[in-house]
This record gives structure tokens, sequence and C-alpha cells, in this order.
């Protein structure tokens, strides 16, 4: 009787013991997902650029593409992003090594100047997070550069510790002297249960208050996109859900205005293959179920930024399978996609995926995107230019 009594004592400490960590951790998820009503609205204002105006009179059209550097330890490179610096310069960054997942895997970068691009330098790599964070690491991948309201440039990236992509968490670097050295690395806490399964890929936007909204996604028992609010020193002060599907990652977010976004979204698993996309009214703290678009994407990564005048820009591979095509599209925000024109068409072995875009202060854009998983491709064109696609 003793016997049955202690293991029923055991067993009702534990399960309450697991009721309250579950309450708990639902606790902070509320806490977080759900805006305190103390805070002004607009705080969660998007802030984007005066991008809006039509461009100047007659411009001559603009297309540039280049490779940018790498070297013989990295045969394989992928996953590439850029940002524009208070200096007019863009400093790029991706991951490269042996293979995708390897334990040589580090995050690189080069700076374009007037002069072309500078040699690679490294900006993380295994031992330097390992020692900053005191925690194993297995592999890093998807860097992504953004500068906030301070002209501070920020690189998120993601770390394993164990597993695989699926139980990542997210860490970051500051820069106060534009990219030049960046402070040691620090994790962000996206989770309550081991701060796992939280991945970062799209370009992020500001907020009016000096957060930053970083679009980030969810792969472990579920597959969702998130919009992650981040203050000037690091801390999470809100996330989103971006719909509730599970099959949706990967989310690049387009500013419409101060309270309007729309979110496109990789489709993964089994349903047909399309971007998807969501809309948000309130600055992004709450989003629509997420609805295909009549674009075709193998399963891939998009890049989209609002256009010039108006609209969206999208980069995209618009195949069913494979990633041997990258292409433009336009939205005109009557949930119309056109395609506009083909960037790279390969044999069907070839890869050019994983488009990263920002927009610049002469009616311009800046790509950067995979190709071949060999090199980094570089493209510039202006507002210009797209007129001239039929």
């Amino acid at each position: 009787m003793s016997n049955h009594l202690n293991k029923t004592s055991r067993l009702e400490h534990l399960s309450f013991t697991l009721a309250l960590a579950l309450g708990l951790i639902g606790a902070w998820w509320r806490t977080l997902t759900i805006p305190s009503p103390m805070f002004d609205s607009s705080e969660y204002q998007i802030n984007i650029p005066s991008v809006n105006m039509v461009p100047t009179p007659n411009p001559s059209p603009v297309f540039i593409r280049e490779l940018l550097p790498k070297n013989a330890i990295t045969p394989t490179v992928h996953s590439p992003t850029l940002v524009r610096l208070p200096n007019g310069n863009v400093l790029a960054a991706w991951f490269g090594g042996s293979r995708e997942g390897a334990k040589d895997v580090a995050i690189y970068a080069s700076e374009r100047n007037s002069n072309g691009w500078s040699s690679m330098k490294v900006l993380a790599n295994r031992k330097t997070v390992e020692q900053a964070l005191q925690r194993p690491i297995r592999k890093l991948g998807n860097p992504v550069l953004t500068i906030d309201k301070a002209s501070r440039v920020w690189l998120f990236f993601v770390v394993v510790s164990l597993g695989g992509w699926s139980t990542s968490a997210v860490a970051y670097q500051i820069s106060k002297d534009n990219g030049q050295h960046f402070s040691l690395p620090r994790l962000l806490v996206t989770s309550p249960v081991l701060n796992i399964s939280t991945l970062v890929r799209a370009r992020p936007l500001n907020y009016q208050d000096g957060s930053i909204a970083v679009p980030m996604y969810h792969e472990l028992l579920g597959k969702f996109g998130l919009n992650v609010r981040i203050a000037s020193g690091g801390r999470i002060l809100s996330i989103a859900h971006i719909g509730n599907l599970r099959t949706a990652i990967q989310p690049t977010i387009v500013a419409i205005n101060s309270q309007q976004a729309i979110a496109l979204l990789r489709r993964t698993g089994i349903a047909p293959p399309q971007v998807l996309w969501s809309r948000t009214n309130d600055g992004g703290q709450s989003w629509s179920l997420p609805q295909a678009s009549n674009l075709s994407n193998p399963d891939s990564s998009c890049a989209a930024i609002r256009r010039f005048g108006g609209g969206i820009l999208l980069a995209y591979n618009p195949t069913k399978q494979g990633r041997n095509i990258l292409s433009l599209a336009r939205f005109d925000h009557k949930q119309r996609w056109q395609h506009l024109h083909d960037l790279e068409r390969g044999q069907d072995q070839d890869e050019f995926s994983y488009p990263f875009l920002i927009s610049g202060p002469a009616y311009d854009y800046t790509m950067v995107y995979t190709w071949k998983r060999r090199r980094i491709a570089y493209i510039h064109f202006n507002e210009a230019w797209l007129q001239t696609l039929p």
C-alpha cells in the first residue's frame, strides 16, 4: 500500500509540475504574441522609406551582373544577404564551406565600393560562436544583414547545437562601424522550450520606435512564419504568428504603409507548389491565413520589396520543381501577380536560388542570390530598366 501511495504521489507531483510548466510557457508565449495595452500603437508602425515617388524623367536603364569573390576552401556557398551601408557601399554575406551543414561552414562577407568587391572575410565560424555562446555548435547557416535607425549593422544567423535545421536557434552580432567589426555573438531567446526551432532568412524591417521586425520561421512539429519584433538592445518585444498553416516558412515581409504589410512565404510539403501570401493591417501584430498566389514555386525561398511608384517586386523560382530558373514578378495590390523577366535560366541540374533584394536611393534595386551553389551572384538594376521589360 505504501509503495502504491508513493507512486501515486509521485505521479500527482509530476502531473502538477508538468501542468505548471505548461501554464508558465503559455503565459510567456501570450505576453509575447499579445501586445500590452500600455504601448502606443505608433510603436507597431512599420518605418518605410519614401519609395512612393515617381521616378525621374527618362533615366537611363541600368543592369549590372557580377559574381562575388570566393576561395578554394568554400566549394559550396549559399543563402546570401545584402545591406546598403550609410557610406553608400553594399555589404554582402553568405555561408560557405565544403558542403551545406558541414563543420567547416563559416559566415563570409565582402564589401562593394566604387572599385569593386573586397577580399572575403570571416564574420563568424563554429569556433568563435562556440566560445562566445559557451555551447557546442554543429553548424551555421542563413545569415541576414540589416541596418537599424541608429545606423548599426546587424548580422543574424542560424546556429545548430543538436539535430538538424529544425532544432536551430538564431544568433546575432552588431557592428557600429559599417560592418568592419562586429560584437561577439549572442542568442535570441525565441522559445521557452530549449530555445530551439527558430530560423531566419529574409530581410528585416525597421519600426518607427527604433525596434526591428525580423521575419523568422519555425520548423519543428509544424512549419509556420513568425514576425519577431526586437528592441535596439536585442530583447524580444513580441512574436506574432504569420497565419496558422503548417506548411509555410521563410516569410519575406513588404510594408505597404505604416500599418499594412504583405508577407510572401515558401510553401513546403506535398501541397501544390505555389508562393503563399498573408496580410497584416495592424503593423505586424496579427496576420491573415496564408493564401496561394497564382505563381508557381518549387519549395524555395523568395524575396520581395516595395516598388518605386507602388506595387511589389518579387524575385522567385517560377517552376513547380527544380531551381534552374530565377525570375522577377510584380504585384499590383489587387491580388494579381504578373511574371516580368527571367534573370537566370539553366539546365535542370542548375540552381539559382535564395534571392535577397533591397532598394536604393536612386530608384534602383540590388540583389544577391546563390549561383549553382558555387558562387554568389550580384545584380543591380533600376526602375528605368524594369520599365523596358515587356
